[in-house]
């Protein structure tokens, strides 16, 4: 699983410097929709097997602690850095404004309502903030009887698809409420796969998974920009949910896996904000590199800061996240625990 996320961060990051996606990839819009898929898988998987008989304290404490320090330290850095060189962020003029602005950008959660987003310093936090509010009530729902899940979804699902008058990039896209329903599919599909017994079926049905769905999303025109709710990319909504299960189970003890899952939180959430720091120096940079592969460049220079974030920032703070991470239920658990440290919607989660 953590492949899949560093692919669907990449390809946040190829739409942003590209403008298009990559063969046998998503487009920027269903990336962000896959990795609410996934974050609800996880949170589902966490809180009934390690958390449910932990303080409420511990699972949030744990949920910021995974999202806030890396989001903190590059806001201040593009902030000062923005600041510094003369182009600071466009201010509200009036205080209330101002004030709800800073609270907005500083705390993440409550950016769907923040009205003008040229306050806001790291655009793709909106979907962090959509993550926020998830983590917020999904202690009370995940644990609940698959039927009422279920129920749940389709509701969610019911609510979206209501807005299907309206241009899916402002209504059905960014707006929390026609997300919440990819979260609890990913939930959905955690409590079923627990359906399904035995190691090798579970890992043969994921090794099938992981040759199907590339060819799937290229069938269904994941890479395409089209309206999100294509019954096509529907279908293709459904099979991925239901194939993360098994594509976790193959996966989970995999080292390499576990450390590309680690990076798609530091790729997601710094490559706004390094694009931008490129940009500046777009003329310095490329006087000596070939700037035919301009894009190419600007991606390794992405990823190397997110390496960097990751060593000097996320593991210190591993450390003392552990404290608040309740013991795992079992042996499973643990690799679930190691595995899914950072999505980036970008969707962090354990």
């Amino acid at each position: 699983m953590g492949t899949i996320r560093a692919i669907l961060a990449l390809s946040v990051v190829v739409w942003h410097l590209w403008g298009h996606a990559l063969p046998f990839t998503a487009n920027g819009y269903n990336a962000v929709i896959l990795f609410f898929i996934i974050s609800g898988f996880y949170m589902s998987m966490v809180i009934n097997n390690k958390y449910c008989k932990e303080p409420l304290f511990n699972f949030y404490m744990a949920r910021a602690l995974r999202i806030y320090p890396i989001y903190l330290v590059t806001l201040i850095f593009i902030v000062g850095f923005l600041s510094a060189t003369g182009n600071p962020l466009p201010a509200p003029t009036a205080t209330r404004e101002w004030i709800f602005s800073t609270f907005t950008n500083i705390s993440i959660f409550p950016i769907p309502w923040l009205g003008n987003w040229d306050w806001l310093a790291i655009t793709p936090a909106w979907s962090l903030a959509v993550e926020l509010q998830f983590y917020l009530v999904a202690p009370f729902i995940v644990t609940r009887r698959l039927w009422i899940c279920i129920a749940i979804t389709l509701g969610l699902v019911a609510l979206r698809l209501s807005a299907l008058d309206q241009d899916f990039a402002y209504a059905r896209y960014s707006v929390p409420h026609a997300d919440w329903c990819f979260f609890m599919l990913g939930a959905v599909a955690h409590r079923l796969g627990l359906l399904v017994k035995g190691d090798h079926l579970r890992k043969a049905i994921g090794w099938m998974a992981v040759i199907i769905l590339p060819l799937a999303g290229l069938l269904c025109g994941l890479p395409i920009v089209k309206d999100l709710d294509r019954v096509e990319l529907w279908g293709f909504y459904l099979v991925f949910a239901a194939a993360i299960p098994f594509v976790f189970s193959i996966s989970m003890r995999s080292r390499i896996d576990r450390i590309l899952g680690e990076l798609s939180y530091p790729i997601y959430i710094v490559h706004w904000p390094a694009i931008k720091v490129i940009l500046y120096y777009n003329a310095v940079i490329y006087r000596f590199l070939p700037y035919d592969y301009y894009r190419e460049i600007d991606l390794g220079l992405v990823i190397l800061a997110s390496v960097a974030l990751h060593f000097l920032i996320e593991n210190p703070v591993e450390r003392f996240r552990r404290r608040f991470s309740a013991p795992p239920a079992t042996k499973a658990e643990t690799y679930a625990g190691a595995e899914f440290k950072g999505v980036g919607a970008g969707a962090p989660a354990e």
